[in-house]
């Protein structure tokens, strides 16, 4: 029987997970599954039509932005010095693809508004400051940034430091374990204790904040995570805000949450969410606080509270199971009666697949109605 490992290589899966903040696919094959995986890219670069060439310029794109390891980049020169319609492959894709407001071009960095219809790939850089100074003008010479684009950046909440590098994780790249060594030889060449750290421990000191000012002070050995794209929203700004107010009060706010927008934001990007645009519709001088989440891909009421004593009191109701909150869902086929369960597979990165092998056991054991 054929068992399926995670590192197993399929070639269209093998891009997804290049293309969908998966930077660690390569480092982590063994030699021979490394030598399977550039077979199968080169295969499929050397392909004509549109589906080569769309591939080929997403690994080229991420090849730029120093995601994808020297698998692929080797994989791309030799289906390039193989391949005579790759190119004519690609110019096809670029002009037809434009259509569907995905992005196939370089990134020519300017201002993060007016918000862009194109959608740019995950970028995150994982920096050491190692010469003290203003955050940005660090972060614009050492990634090639203009100044402007790095204060939206701050601006957004993208930007994020703490005193100490973060411990990698056992799925870290080869670039963030070669940060992590840098920063443990800085320290050992470190005379004195910086002032900053003093007081704190290894936990507290690499804990990581948001950068909220352009004017923010960062010293020799200061973490940087920099979200270089951040997620967008482009919907925020085509919604009639004050038409989705439910209804209003001294205390709080009722919003009727349109879909395709995040309630309270996202790791990288606090700008366009919900809780900013309500506000500004209202004219508030003070921010909305978040009480509770919907999921992004949902509509319906979200309460918001403009005082914090609203907001703990809120916040109890729900510890105490007194806010009853319904779901109605739109299902493609007629639907059996009884309960439904499913299982979602282990992933840490989305989109999470359902796992038919534990809803297939259940389902033999009668815990599921189908």
């Amino acid at each position: 029987m054929a068992v399926t490992t995670r590192h197993s290589i399929n070639p269209l899966c093998f891009l997804h997970s290049i293309c969908a903040h998966r930077p660690f696919a390569c480092s982590q094959l063994s030699n021979n599954k490394r030598h399977k995986a550039n077979g199968l890219l080169i295969g499929l670069l050397q392909k004509t039509g549109s589906c080569g060439g769309r591939m080929r310029f997403i690994l080229h794109h991420h090849l730029q932005t120093r995601v994808v390891s020297d698998l692929c980049n080797a994989a791309l020169q030799q289906a390039s010095s193989t391949s005579p319609s790759a190119d004519s492959s690609l110019a096809k894709v670029s002009t037809s693809s434009q259509r569907k407001s995905v992005f196939l071009g370089p990134v020519e960095y300017n201002r993060l508004l007016p918000c862009t219809q194109h959608i740019l790939p995950a970028r995150i850089e994982h920096m050491l400051v190692e010469q003290e100074g203003n955050i940005v003008d660090i972060v614009s010479t050492a990634l090639a940034l203009p100044p402007a684009y790095v204060a939206d950046l701050i601006h957004f909440g993208a930007m994020h430091y703490a005193l100490e590098c973060p411990t990698p994780l056992p799925t870290a790249s080869s670039e963030q374990l070669e940060l992590y060594n840098r920063v443990t030889r800085l320290r050992s060449l470190q005379k004195k204790q910086r002032a900053s750290l003093k007081g704190k421990t290894m936990k507290e000191a690499q804990k990581v904040f948001r950068v909220t000012s352009e004017d923010f002070h960062v010293e020799t050995g200061t973490y940087l995570r920099v979200h270089v794209h951040p997620k967008r929203a482009p919907r925020v700004y085509e919604i009639d805000w004050l038409s989705r107010i439910i209804a209003e009060t001294d205390s709080y706010v009722v919003l009727d949450k349109p879909a395709g927008v995040s309630v309270g934001g996202t790791v990288d990007n606090l700008e366009e969410m919900c809780a900013t645009f309500v506000g500004r519709a209202l004219g508030l001088k003070d921010p909305l606080i978040v009480t509770h989440q919907i999921d992004t891909c949902t509509e319906g009421c979200v309460v918001f509270a403009k005082t914090k004593q609203f907001s703990s009191h809120f916040h109890m109701l729900l510890r105490e199971r007194k806010v009853k909150k319904e779901y109605c869902a739109l299902a493609a086929a007629p639907v059996a009666v009884g309960r439904h369960v499913h299982f979602m597979q282990p992933a840490r990165y989305a989109p999470r697949i359902l796992s038919q092998l534990r809803m297939q056991c259940q389902m033999q054991a009668g815990s599921i109605v189908s």
